[in-house]
């Protein structure tokens, strides 16, 4: 899980199960493709610059997808809770593929 800053302080949180640099490269051939991502597009949109020293690690320990899922949904979670600006579309609280499996009940039942 990482998480980009714009020069804005806007964030995007992401996430890879691959090396880092290619994700990160990714993000900034975004730039001059015309290719979706949503960090490059809010670059894009609001002509900002993207400095890669501020780039973060959140967690690094694990290549499962539905684990990494999860601490993607948390991180996004954790910075909307604290209304910090963040830049991914998906802002809805537990919506995340492991997140869909877990039972949330009321504990007025």
């Amino acid at each position: 899980i990482y998480t980009l800053k714009c020069e804005c302080d806007a964030k995007y949180i992401g996430m890879t199960t691959r090396n880092f640099k290619t994700r990160i490269r990714e993000h900034e051939l975004c730039l001059h493709n015309n290719n979706f991502s949503e960090f490059a597009n809010h670059l894009i949109e609001h002509d900002h610059n993207f400095d890669k020293q501020e780039t973060t690690f959140k967690h690094t320990q694990t290549k499962e997808y539905f684990r990494i899922s999860a601490f993607e949904t948390l991180e996004i979670n954790k910075s909307l809770n604290k209304k910090e600006n963040i830049v991914n579309k998906i802002l809805a609280p537990y919506k995340s593929p492991p997140f869909d499996y877990v039972p949330f009940t009321s504990p007025h039942f």
